[in-house]
């Protein structure tokens, strides 16, 4: 659940001080409809300063690029320019966006900027080193036309409609993975889980993104149906997921694959959402020291 704040100021500064993960983290729905206008009204009010405003709109860029928009991340880090000049990272992050579209030269002249700016930015000099070499004669990671893409850059402008017909004939895990964002931010549950069915029965391995947490609805996220499709999969598991501080402390916990850890979590979110207290019992003999497992038990 995305954390509510007093007024645009409080907003603001949450993310110029946070950064990206923990502003990606309270999703596609408050990132629209609270984020976005806040910066907007931002832009108009002497509250906040220009160095805020510039840092938003870097961690904005950001956010799209975690998930895979280029286009969109390039258009929030050149706002950040237009707040504040001298952000030298933000031309670190469109020379980064351009290069994964294949514009090298143009990736290198951004780097350059940033060097100007920023003689010691150790991350775009190696960044530099990498435009200049070898890596050069591989393929970009976006090409332009690929329908994946699209979708991503419509997704980053809130409009998964658009987003879902650029993927009307796609089968692949890949696309589904992308329709499954497309059905969250289009706020329709049924489609949103029966795609996820639908990848869960089908696929070897699942590996979870940011981008599969940004654009799943609150509803989906706090109901069990989700959790439970996860459960029937035989996919071997992995990637971004939820980090339980006080169940880090078990031994045992710490002893089980990735895929043992990640299933193990998707059992807790589905018996504490459920209700099922049998369950959440046996677990709790097992992982004693698990903070929120036993809260769920008392709830």
């Amino acid at each position: 659940m995305s954390i509510v704040f007093k007024n645009d100021k409080e907003l603001l500064e949450f993310v110029s001080d946070e950064g990206v993960v923990r502003t990606h983290a309270q999703g596609y729905f408050w990132f629209w409809r609270e984020f976005t206008p806040a910066l907007e009204r931002a832009k108009l009010s002497p509250v906040v300063s220009s160095e805020i405003i510039a840092n938003c709109y870097y961690v904005a860029g950001d956010v799209h690029d975690f998930n895979d928009a280029p286009k969109a991340a390039m258009q929030c880090y050149r706002n950040a320019l237009k707040a504040d000049p001298t952000c030298s990272a933000a031309h670190r992050e469109i020379a980064n966006m351009l290069d994964k579209m294949g514009r090298y030269d143009e990736a290198l002249t951004h780097c350059d900027k940033a060097l100007q700016l920023d003689p010691d930015d150790q991350h775009a000099r190696s960044d530099r080193e990498f435009y200049v070499g070898e890596h050069r004669q591989e393929p970009p990671l976006y090409v332009e036309g690929d329908a994946k893409w699209i979708a991503n850059e419509h997704l980053a402008n809130a409009n998964p409609l658009k987003a879902l017909k650029s993927l009307y004939n796609a089968t692949d895990i890949s696309s589904l993975r992308i329709k499954t964002y497309c059905y969250g931010a289009a706020e329709r549950p049924k489609d949103f889980l029966d795609v996820w069915t639908e990848i869960a029965s089908s696929s070897e391995d699942i590996e979870f993104t940011y981008a599969d947490w940004f654009f799943m609805e609150d509803p989906i996220w706090e109901g069990n149906k989700f959790w439970e499709v996860l459960l029937t999969s035989k996919a071997k598991l992995s990637g971004v997921f939820t980090f339980f501080d006080s169940l880090e402390k078990s031994d045992r916990y710490r002893s089980l694959s990735i895929h043992e850890k990640t299933r193990l979590k998707i059992e807790y979110y589905a018996y504490a959402h459920s209700q099922n207290k049998n369950q959440l019992k046996k677990l709790f003999d097992k992982y004693p020291e698990w903070i929120e497992l036993r809260e769920s038990l008392e709830s």
